[in-house]
């Protein structure tokens, strides 16, 4: 029997507090990016889900940030030295100190003070050269010191737009974990593509799914009209996945139909 659970306010807070993985901050931040773009009528067709995740404080804090004065959440500075590496190694991995970027930085310049890593240094890129999301924009552009005080505002700012774009304004204080009656997870399955798959035939222009029916099963599967290629949409309780099948024996079919259908496949990962 399957189950699923609901995220507690807790765990939703928390969880922007503590992001000590990549794809999910990444997620986040391109789609607080769509939204905003979308608020202000900007096209987002340029878009691409392809960036490059950096801690503007580094994750291994060096000698460029011992004169940075820590901060605890109630906005008072620490000067007791354990409690000072316990706050600050806590809100490096908050969401507001993760930024997208277009390609890595240098290690020289990741590592340096927070000055040169927006501006770089000695010919070497910073932040600013590396920017083309308004999300980095803004921490460029209304920052000259990066602290725990700066992190905090930033994630409290983010979290305020994941709750709308989530729907998440009211959360249950403690996860509640809910048990599919028999048959039930069948009619989840079923209503789930009823409402997931006129949006995917309609942001690809009706090329594919269009005969594509709902169903009771957790995967269906779209065709091109080409011989060895075809997309896999799965959607379980806890995650959602695309598959791009490339079946074709001569390698370069495969590589330029893998180019050619890459946007689809963000596509389809933006409407999961």
């Amino acid at each position: 029997m399957e189950s699923c659970q609901y995220i507690s306010e807790g765990n939703f807070v928390n969880g922007l507090r503590r992001m000590i993985t990549n794809k999910l901050p990444t997620l986040f931040l391109f789609w607080v990016e769509l939204y905003r773009r979308n608020q202000l009528n900007v096209d987002i067709k340029i878009l691409k889900y392809e960036y490059t995740l950096k801690h503007i404080m580094p994750q291994k804090c060096n000698q460029n940030w011992y004169d940075v004065p820590v901060y605890d959440t109630d906005e008072n500075e620490v000067e007791d030295v354990d409690e000072m590496e316990h706050i600050r190694s806590h809100a490096i991995y908050e969401i507001g100190n993760i930024i997208l970027l277009n390609s890595k930085l240098n290690t020289s310049i990741s590592n340096g003070n927070f000055t040169d890593k927006i501006n770089g240094k000695n010919g070497r890129k910073g932040i600013k050269d590396l920017a083309n999301i308004r999300l980095t924009r803004k921490v460029i552009d209304n920052n000259t010191e990066w602290n725990e005080l700066k992190i905090y505002a930033r994630t409290a700012e983010l979290k305020t737009e994941i709750r709308k774009i989530w729907d998440a304004g009211e959360l249950p204080v403690e996860a509640i974990k809910v048990a599919a009656e028999s048959g039930g997870q069948k009619k989840i399955r079923f209503a789930f593509w009823k409402k997931t798959l006129p949006g995917i035939r309609e942001k690809n222009q009706y090329e594919m799914f269009t005969n594509v029916n709902s169903s009771t099963s957790n995967t269906v599967s779209g065709y091109f009209g080409i011989g060895g290629f075809h997309m896999s949409y799965t959607a379980n309780y806890d995650k959602t996945r695309v598959e791009f099948i490339l079946d074709k024996s001569e390698a370069e079919q495969n590589n330029w139909m893998s180019i050619r259908f890459h946007g689809f496949i963000i596509l389809l990962r933006m409407l999961a």
